[in-house]
């Protein structure tokens, strides 16, 4: 059966990977930002892009925090929560907890407070592959971005 030529094509999506109840990541785009989307309970979602140049420091902060997360608990036991990265001028994370979670922190606007939300140790293993993705995608050719990528 031949397609209707007056049918509009559906725009696509960006690919999407939830890390946690409260914050779900959007990547697939042409110039390979990242979104983070944060929904902390009671408040409206907070839109966190994430630059392609930014994408290898959080990629690394997510893999630090992985391994922490990966250590015997026996490991942990010592942790305080005292490692910190500032993965953008709205976004931060935390780690080194005993129970390996990670804190993240937003907030809306450069000089707003921020807005803790915890990702579980669980969540944080589910999640590592989703960041190894964003910055694969961040690394691909333009060319392959322009052709496969979202606006």
């Amino acid at each position: 059966m031949a397609e209707d030529p007056k049918a509009v094509a559906k725009p696509r999506e960006p690919f999407s990977k939830e890390l946690s109840e409260h914050v779900k990541l959007l990547f697939g785009y042409k110039d390979a930002r990242a979104e983070l989307r944060v929904k902390p309970p009671g408040l409206p979602t907070i839109p966190v892009k994430v630059s392609p140049e930014r994408a290898e420091a959080i990629k690394k902060a997510f893999d630090e925090a992985f391994v922490w997360a990966m250590k015997p608990e026996e490991e942990r036991k010592a942790g305080k929560g005292d490692i910190e990265r500032q993965l953008d001028d709205r976004a931060k994370a935390k780690w080194g907890f005993p129970d390996g979670h990670i804190d993240l922190y937003v907030r809306p606007m450069k000089l707003a407070p921020w807005i803790p939300l915890q990702i579980d140790r669980d969540e944080l293993l589910k999640g590592k592959p989703a960041m190894d993705e964003v910055f694969a995608w961040s690394q691909l050719p333009k060319d392959v971005r322009e052709m496969q990528g979202v606006e």
